[in-house]
């Protein structure tokens, strides 16, 4: 299935203990599949972790997502698809 980056904003606060994360509208590269994206990553000896099930992300029409993060040197970069 098809997946496209978004930019997300994280709004600061969790409702459950969910991260709350709110989609800007703005969109990224589009991958035929997760896979491609994550065969990239490995390349560069890059791994990332699922944590899609540790947030929400609002304004996204609807539409599912997927949520990687991974360690960079200030810190964790969250990287959000949406499936379309």
């Amino acid at each position: 299935m098809p997946v496209r980056e978004i930019e997300t904003q994280f709004l600061g606060n969790k409702i459950n203990g969910y991260n709350i994360y709110f989609a800007t509208g703005r969109k990224g590269n589009v991958y035929t599949n997760i896979s491609h994206w994550l065969v990239e990553k490995k390349i560069a000896k890059i791994s990332p972790v699922d944590i899609s099930n540790t947030l929400l992300v609002a304004n996204n029409n609807n539409r599912g997502w997927i949520a990687f993060s991974e360690k960079v040197p200030s810190g964790e970069l969250v990287t959000i698809f949406e499936v379309f």
